[in-house]
């Protein structure tokens, strides 16, 4: 995976991730997003080969935290750059 997402709960609760993609995309299903906030693509993305919603190499997503009683929602792009081959 490329990147790890953290939150912690005042009260001590355990938060729950899940992953969503910007409207009105799909990017979300080119990514797992592991119980631990682990965030990895499916397969290895190509620079010159886009695959997400617009084929713009920018993939626009929306991580979700809950504690069960509060919600909050942050949208963020991962952006893949072309690196010589």
């Amino acid at each position: 995976h490329f990147t790890d997402f953290l939150a912690s709960d005042a009260d001590g609760h355990s938060v729950t991730f899940t992953l969503g993609s910007q409207s009105p995309g799909n990017d979300a299903s080119d990514f797992t997003l592991a119980s631990s906030g682990g965030l990895s693509f499916n397969a290895t993305p190509d620079y010159e080969n886009p695959a997400d919603y617009d084929a713009n190499n920018i993939y626009d997503l929306k991580l979700t935290a809950t504690d069960g009683i509060d919600t909050v929602s942050q949208d963020f792009s991962v952006v893949v750059l072309n690196v010589a081959d």
